[in-house]
């Protein structure tokens, strides 16, 4: 059956066919990327059809028929895929009951010859047709479109249907424009959120940078201090032993050391202050 409300006018059709085999037919205008996931979805709750009690080898077989106007794998593409649960070692089949068949509407040109024996090239371009003289053309190639073509018809000339229709697709419409937008807003975060990273990056080389450049500017006023310290120390002998008509020349180059010590000091001081690395600072 086809709903007239949530999926309207999108194929979603669920069929038993005499041999109890279920049949979901559906088809997606629109990559939603969820493909794979949806076809199992759908898949496994029709395949889950036995009541309690009943015996497991009374499961009706389940098939999945999607008609897609995208390339699910653009690596891989093909017009009609029929995938299988079997052994991935020497390929064979698990079951027959569990089927998920993919037809590519934007590759019937590559249908293969057992593709057009039944018809499905015939039917993908019957959902592609946007021109009515192509509809009927088809269905005087292939007969068993006759029915479909004229329900299409009817729905067509229905005002009802066809105002139903348009304001789907201007919800539709809109939906798409919606997530264009947020799709646009999330580009230009994710832009914005690289432009941040890469600042970041930056400052933090250049505080690197910064904190190699105090090592480097402390390291000398360190070594003139280390330099003042054993020249004190020698002007303290020079005083003690030599003559005490130099000892105001000792107390002159005391005095000039002190002063160097002192001044080396201050630049130390200043340098390590300004330092990320705190313990090397106090160091």
């Amino acid at each position: 059956m086809i709903g007239l409300y949530v999926k309207t006018f999108i194929l979603d059709i669920k069929v038993l066919l005499n041999d109890n085999t279920i049949i979901n037919l559906e088809m997606q205008i629109e990559n939603q990327l969820n493909w794979p996931e949806r076809s199992l979805g759908y898949l496994c709750r029709s395949f889950d059809n036995l009541n309690t009690g009943a015996d497991y080898l009374n499961t009706k077989p389940a098939i999945h028929i999607g008609f897609l106007d995208y390339c699910l794998f653009p690596d891989k593409p093909e017009f009609h895929a029929t995938y299988k649960l079997l052994n991935i070692k020497n390929h064979n089949v698990y079951t027959d009951k569990f089927i998920i068949n993919v037809v590519d509407l934007t590759r019937i040109n590559m249908a293969t010859k057992e593709d057009k024996i039944y018809g499905v090239d015939k039917w993908a371009a019957f959902f592609k047709a946007d021109k009515w003289e192509d509809i009927i053309m088809l269905a005087d190639q292939m007969p068993s479109l006759q029915t479909s073509v004229e329900t299409l018809y009817q729905l067509n000339t229905d005002e009802q249907i066809r105002e139903t229709c348009d304001r789907f697709i201007r919800a539709e419409n809109r939906e798409r424009g919606y997530k264009n937008w947020i799709a646009s807003q999330a580009e230009e975060l994710a832009n914005k959120d690289a432009e941040l990273a890469k600042q970041k990056e930056e400052l933090a080389k250049k505080e690197e940078i910064m904190e190699e450049a105090l090592n480097t500017a402390c390291s000398v006023p360190i070594e003139i201090m280390k330099t003042c310290a054993r020249g004190i120390d020698l002007v303290e002998v020079f005083a003690a032993k030599g003559s005490r008509i130099a000892l105001s020349d000792a107390g002159v180059g005391a005095t000039l050391l002190k002063s160097a010590m002192q001044g080396a000091s201050l630049n130390v001081y200043i340098n390590t202050k300004s330092m990320k690395d705190r313990r090397k600072a106090e160091e």
